[in-house]
């Protein structure tokens, strides 16, 4: 089926768009309908834009293409350096590669108050969640099994293991420690740390 079946006999079989109708004329083609309209209701002169001559590109200086080159250069390089230290501030993967040589298959994992998108990626298994919702919210609502609710139950938890490790911020790290839970700094990020049993 045609895409305007409708339009096509009064175009006499012109099929692209646009088509323009005065009374009984049908006008075909974007330049004749510009020049029909400007025929029919000329522009005045004062509102006319000025014309640009494709015949005479301005001129391009080897200083002007050297400034621009430049700062093209300039910006790219800027970006990418800020890239580069944004990603320490949103990635988990100096603490994932670290949990990843440092745990057992055997250990268990904790994501403590916190989790890092790419955690689980970088350390290359799941952790348990502990203390923590946000995006897991309805998981945990229908299968609670998947996380720990609160960090009084992580700490029974993790006192009765022999073997464990659990990324948390640094603020929990320090909390636990006050209340005389065993921890062993592994590694740590801006704001995140990876501690063993």
């Amino acid at each position: 089926m045609m895409p305007k079946p409708d339009l096509i006999p009064l175009t006499g079989g012109y099929r692209r768009a646009p088509v323009m109708q005065i009374g009984a004329d049908i006008f075909c083609d974007t330049q004749v309908i510009q020049a029909e309209i400007e025929r029919r209701a000329p522009t005045p002169a004062a509102r006319r834009p000025p014309a640009i001559s494709a015949a005479r590109p301005l001129p391009a200086t080897p200083a002007a293409l050297a400034v621009q080159c430049t700062g093209w250069f300039l910006a790219a390089a800027t970006i990418l350096v800020g890239a580069q230290r944004a990603e320490a501030l949103y990635s988990s993967r100096e603490l994932g590669l670290a949990l990843e040589a440092a745990a057992p298959a055997s250990a268990a994992l904790f994501s403590v108050q916190c989790y890092g998108q790419s955690l689980p990626y970088y350390a290359g298994r799941t952790l348990l969640l502990v203390d923590y919702r946000d995006e897991f919210d309805l998981g945990l609502r229908q299968d609670p099994a998947q996380g720990i609710a609160t960090l009084a139950e992580f700490a029974s938890r993790w006192r009765a293991l022999s073997d464990g490790f659990a990324v948390m911020p640094m603020a929990t790290r320090d909390r636990l420690a006050g209340e005389g839970l065993p921890m062993h700094e592994v590694a740590h990020s801006h704001d995140r740390v990876l501690v063993s049993r």
